[in-house]
Parts: structure tokens; C-alpha cells; sequence
């Protein structure tokens, strides 16, 4: 009895089955482990402040007759006292970039066409297979499909797909 359901609906119970294994594939797969590099601009700033004191003495000398015939004499000199002082700052800024352009290099897919099961009876699959075109969000991708009810190759199709 489900030999005979079994030969009696083989085609129903192969997409379900594909769908199946679809689903079960697509949550078991594991994730990719991607690497993220990273770009990083760091800035050092030294700031130098030079201060410089100037101590200036000044002395004169003058001369002062008083009334009893006695003169005071003055001179003026000059002295002069550097002193210097140096600080330092540091500052510094950094920047992290990221790329923001997915890692993933292929694409691969499975697809049946439901419009030729539904009109003519038969079961097409076809592959879907891509690589990314050297970095750009473009693939390139290869299409080839095949009848399995009556068992020959129905063709390839070969395009551009944009991810975003």
C-alpha cells in the first residue's frame, strides 16, 4: 500500500522532500566566520609652550650737592636675569574605520520553476550558482536546469545579480 503511494506520488513527495532539506540546511548551516579588519588613524599632537622671564634691575647713581659744600655721587647700572620654562602637552585622536561591504564570495541556490508543474506536469530544477565580482556587490551567475520528468537538460543561463 505505500509502495504504491509512494510510486503513485514520487514527484510530490521530491519537492517536498527538497523542501525539507532546504529548510533543514538553511537553519544547520553553520554562519561564516568573517573577518573584520580594521583601519585605524591615530593623530599625535605635541603642543610646546615656551615662557621666558625677564627680570630687569635697574640702579642709578646721582649726585647731590648738599649746602655744605659735600657732593653725593650716583651712577646707574643695569642688570639683566633670564630664566627660562618648557611645557609639554600631548594630545591624541583615533579613528576606527570598518568596511561595510559584506565578505561573502559565492552564492549558491536550488529553484524549481512552479508554472511548469502547475501547466505542463513537470518538474524542472535548476542550480543557481554566483561569485562576487572582485569586490563590487555584483555577481556573476550561472543558471543551469534540468527536467526530470523528461529526463534531458533544459538549458543555462549566465547573468549579472546586484546584492544590496
Amino acid at each position: 500500500m505505500i509502495a504504491q503511494l509512494l510510486l503513485r506520488y514520487w514527484k510530490e513527495l521530491l519537492l517536498i522532500v527538497q523542501a525539507v532539506v532546504i529548510y533543514a540546511g538553511f537553519k544547520l548551516w553553520p554562519k561564516p566566520q568573517t573577518c573584520e579588519p580594521e583601519v585605524k588613524v591615530v593623530e599625535k599632537v605635541v603642543f610646546k609652550d615656551k615662557i621666558v622671564y625677564v627680570d630687569r634691575v635697574i640702579t642709578k647713581d646721582r649726585v647731590i650737592t648738599k649746602p655744605d659744600g659735600t657732593k653725593i655721587e650716583e651712577t646707574t647700572r643695569t642688570e639683566e636675569k633670564k630664566k627660562e620654562e618648557e611645557k609639554k602637552r600631548e594630545g591624541s585622536t583615533e579613528v576606527v574605520l570598518k568596511p561595510t561591504l559584506p565578505l561573502t564570495k559565492y552564492h549558491l541556490g536550488v529553484g524549481t520553476e512552479p508554472l511548469a508543474l502547475f501547466k505542463d506536469k513537470e518538474y524542472i530544477f535548476s542550480l543557481d550558482a554566483g561569485i562576487r565580482l572582485a569586490g563590487t556587490p555584483l555577481f556573476l551567475k550561472v543558471n543551469p536546469s534540468y527536467n526530470f520528468s523528461t529526463q534531458r537538460f533544459e538549458g543555462i543561463s549566465v547573468g549579472i545579480s546586484l546584492e544590496f
